[in-house]
C-alpha cells in the first residue's frame, strides 16, 4: 500500500513539474484563433487604425476590414495595392518585425500588446478583438452621450 502512495506521489509530482515548466513563447501571444483579430491603436491621440490583423503560427499575417454588414473580409489587396509580403517575426530580444517596421515589445498579455517604435518612442497598442464578444463602435458611444447628456456631466459642472 505504501509503494502505491509513493508511485502516485511521484506521478503527480512529474505531471506538476511538466505542466508548470511549459512556458508560452512570446510569439504565441500574437497568434490568433479563427474568430480573433488584433485592433491597432496608434498615434498621439490613439486613433484606431481601420485594419484588423490576424497573426498566424506560420509567421504570416493577414489584413481584414469590416464590410457594410460588419462582416470581416480579406484586405490583403486594395485595388491595385497588393500586400503580398506579410511576414512577421520576434527576435530573442523582443523586437517585432511586422509590416516593414521594427517594434520593441514593451508589454503583453493574452488580450493586449504594447509596442514602441521610432526615435520619438511612439507607442502602438494592439487589442484583441473577438467576433463573439465584439466591442461597440465609437459612433455607438457618441450617440449614447448625445441621448443621455445628463449622465456625463462632470462633478465641477454641477
Amino acid at each position: 500500500m505504501k509503494k502505491w502512495r509513493i508511485k502516485i506521489g511521484v506521478l503527480f509530482g512529474f505531471i506538476f513539474i511538466t505542466i508548470s515548466c511549459t512556458k508560452k513563447e512570446m510569439k504565441d501571444y500574437f497568434v490568433n484563433s479563427k474568430n480573433e483579430y488584433w485592433v491597432v491603436y496608434s498615434g498621439e491621440k490613439l486613433r484606431r487604425i481601420g485594419t484588423y490583423y490576424q497573426f498566424n503560427s506560420d509567421m504570416q499575417y493577414n489584413r481584414f476590414r469590416k464590410d457594410e454588414n460588419e462582416k470581416m473580409i480579406d484586405f490583403n489587396t486594395d485595388g491595385d495595392l497588393i500586400y503580398d509580403k506579410r511576414e512577421w517575426s520576434i527576435s530573442n530580444d523582443s523586437i517585432l518585425s511586422w509590416d516593414g517596421h521594427k517594434y520593441d515589445v514593451v508589454s503583453f498579455t493574452d488580450d493586449f500588446i504594447i509596442l514602441m517604435y521610432g526615435d520619438n518612442q511612439n507607442y502602438t497598442f494592439l487589442f484583441k478583438y473577438d467576433i463573439q464578444n465584439s466591442i461597440k463602435s465609437a459612433q455607438y458611444y457618441f450617440e449614447k452621450r448625445q441621448k443621455y447628456p445628463d449622465k456625463y456631466k462632470v462633478a465641477w459642472d454641477k
